[in-house]
């Protein structure tokens, strides 16, 4: 877990067995509306980059489960993102490996627009080696320009095969680098499986601002 001055919050790391090519910071949907680090679509987003050999970073974001403070308008849970990001980024395992932002709906939005305020941090080791947007929150929240490589993958082309698994097809995916987006589509399909919860890790808290 990760302190903060308005609390602390919840995270669930999950690592490949070898040693991770990169890792990415997961983002999950709307925390108003029943959003938590074990939603299928967050769980299946982040066994995808494990099955990428990446690591995942999940967390809940303030007055989620175990996470302390309460709804931050957005602005808050941004934040809450970016100190997380801050945080696994700083860590000796993490400094040297290229990262990913990605985000289901209204975390979709938060890791969209963490990444453009990275880039407008002026610094090249801030920017994501990909953006993965699954169902991107677009009509309530005002979602910035994103990269022309960023992994798309729409809302009304998800499906639910049951409570607990999630289908993405060929054609849900868009990217202007198709090798990448057919090799996620294939990892997303893959990473389904009994649709058991991933093993969450002990991790310490991580200080973010207050708002």
């Amino acid at each position: 877990r990760l302190s903060h001055q308005a609390g602390r919050l919840e995270c669930a790391v999950d690592r490949p067995d070898a040693a991770p090519r990169g890792w990415a910071l997961v983002c999950h949907p709307h925390p108003q509306q029943g959003g938590t680090l074990d939603n299928k679509v967050a769980q299946t987003i982040a066994r995808a980059f494990l099955q990428l050999s990446w690591a995942s970073v999940r967390f809940n974001f303030r007055g989620v489960g175990a996470s302390e403070g309460g709804w931050g308008d957005g602005v808050g849970e941004i934040e809450d993102a970016r100190a997380v990001h801050a945080a696994f980024a700083a860590r000796p395992e993490y400094a040297a490996l290229p990262f990913a932002l990605a985000g289901f709906s209204f975390g979709g939005w938060v890791v969209a627009t963490l990444a453009s305020s990275l880039a407008h941090d002026g610094s090249g080791d801030a920017k994501p080696a990909r953006l993965v947007l699954v169902g991107p929150s677009t009509e309530k929240q005002p979602v910035p320009a994103v990269p022309a490589d960023t992994v798309v993958i729409r809302q009304s082309e998800l499906s639910r095969r049951s409570s607990s698994s999630v289908r993405v097809t060929p054609s849900s995916v868009t990217s202007v680098s198709p090798a990448f987006a057919e090799r996620m589509t294939i990892v997303f399909s893959g990473a389904i499986g009994s649709g058991s919860s991933l093993r969450r890790s002990n991790e310490p808290y991580v200080q973010t601002p207050s708002f």
